[in-house]
């Protein structure tokens, strides 16, 4: 299932993980509890990290705090 955030960002469900896609990359999902960001894409532009904060639910601040907590893993890629 697709659901639209806004004009340039959505979040894809499926085979039970939720994907958040800025544009057209994939940058961060949710996945058995826990939550990913694409290296790449972390802190890549203003927007894209605004929209990592909304799929989250969190301030860039607390998404810091989780990133060094390892609460939010950054990794390689991100796929469906």
């Amino acid at each position: 299932m697709i659901t639209q955030i806004n004009n340039n960002a959505c979040t894809i469900a499926t085979k039970g993980k939720e994907i958040l896609q800025s544009y057209r990359s994939l940058v961060a999902k949710r996945q058995n509890g826990k939550k990913y960001i694409s290296k790449r894409y972390y802190k890549y532009s203003t927007t894209t990290s605004k929209h990592i904060g909304i799929f989250f639910e969190m301030s860039s601040k607390e998404i810091e705090r989780a990133i060094k907590d390892k609460e939010i893993k950054l990794i390689k890629e991100i796929t469906l």
